[in-house]
């Protein structure tokens, strides 16, 4: 094999190791402090229960969700869920449109279970450090190229 496609196949190579280095780096969120509200934490959990996590030192704060509890009066809308070829192709081609608002309006309206109804948070937990002291080098961090999707 000549040197220069040996080498032109191992530039090739890492140029694309490189790539995928930056492409799951900037899938990586971190903050050198904990959060101060809801909108600075980071979520931890398998679709079916989670928590937000605030990451506090001296008192940590644990939001808990679990998918079953929701705003609302339980329902048997699901049943009244009308995903049809016809209404997937409507869908389908709005977004192709670049009509997101027509398109969102018709799943919203057609295809989701609990219209109007949101999850709400299940409890707060929080745990105490007892013997708290002086903190160097914090880091918090949720790496979404290492998340794995619900089985």
């Amino acid at each position: 094999m000549n040197i220069r496609v040996l080498f032109s196949l191992l530039l090739c190579f890492c140029c694309f190791a490189c790539a995928e280095t930056q492409k799951k780096e900037s899938l990586v969120l971190w903050y050198n402090e904990p959060s101060e509200n809801w909108n600075e934490a980071l979520p931890i959990g398998n679709g079916r229960a989670g928590a937000m996590v605030f990451g506090g030192v001296d008192k940590e704060q644990l939001q808990l969700n679990e998918n079953t509890l929701y705003s609302g009066e339980p329902s048997t809308v699901f049943k009244d869920i009308k995903i049809t070829p016809e209404m997937f192709d409507k869908v389908v081609g709005l977004m192709k449109a670049q009509k997101y608002d027509e398109a969102s309006d018709l799943v919203c309206k057609h295809w989701l279970g609990r219209l109007h109804q949101y999850y709400q948070p299940f409890g707060d937990l929080f745990i105490e450090n007892n013997k708290p002291g002086e903190v160097s080098g914090y880091k918090r961090e949720l790496n979404i190229s290492a998340a794995r999707p619900p089985p």
